[in-house]
């Protein structure tokens, strides 16, 4: 098996500034190509390519806003992948085709920068086939199919997955 040790990236690019207006906007985004590794079957001395990952979107977006006289914050940041994982094809059980992120922040600050009461509010949401799906959900970040867990269930069929956070 040759298969490449790296993701092409097809182009990449970023901005980053902050405005007068004390907004702080950063993005970044990028697009990897598909890869293959090709393989010898010596038993019958033939060549052959294979999907190693698919060709993939990639993006980030984060906002920061400065206000008040004690320079209070709040902020928002969104991500999302998307690869191209046709169904049925080699790559179907291996990645998400679909990933997103996104959260806000805020930090206020009071008497001069001496009190701080901050917090944070978030998504994520993934779609994929249902056998990347069942890994997914088995992972040890979930562990949906443990027996004491009586707030989630292992669905095989499932092909998304989504969450939420709060945090003060």
């Amino acid at each position: 098996v040759d298969r490449p040790d790296n993701t092409t990236i097809l182009g990449a690019a970023k901005l980053a500034g902050r405005l007068t207006s004390d907004l702080s906007i950063s993005a970044l985004a990028a697009v990897t190509g598909r890869e293959h590794a090709l393989t010898f079957d010596v038993d019958n001395g033939e060549f052959d390519k294979h999907d190693v990952e698919p060709l993939a979107g990639y993006g980030a977006v984060r906002a920061l806003k400065q206000f008040g006289p004690d320079q209070s914050t709040v902020g928002i940041t969104l991500t999302g992948v998307r690869r191209d994982v046709a169904a049925g094809g080699p790559l179907v059980g291996q990645a998400a085709s679909e990933a997103y992120t996104g959260g806000l922040d805020w930090g206020l600050r009071f008497r001069g920068g001496q009190y701080r009461v901050s917090g944070n509010v978030g998504f994520s949401h993934v779609r994929a086939d249902p056998a990347f799906m069942t890994l997914l959900q088995n992972r040890s970040t979930h562990y949906f199919g443990r027996p004491d867990a009586d707030h989630v269930t292992l669905d095989p069929a499932r092909t998304s997955l989504s969450g939420y956070n709060l945090l003060w």
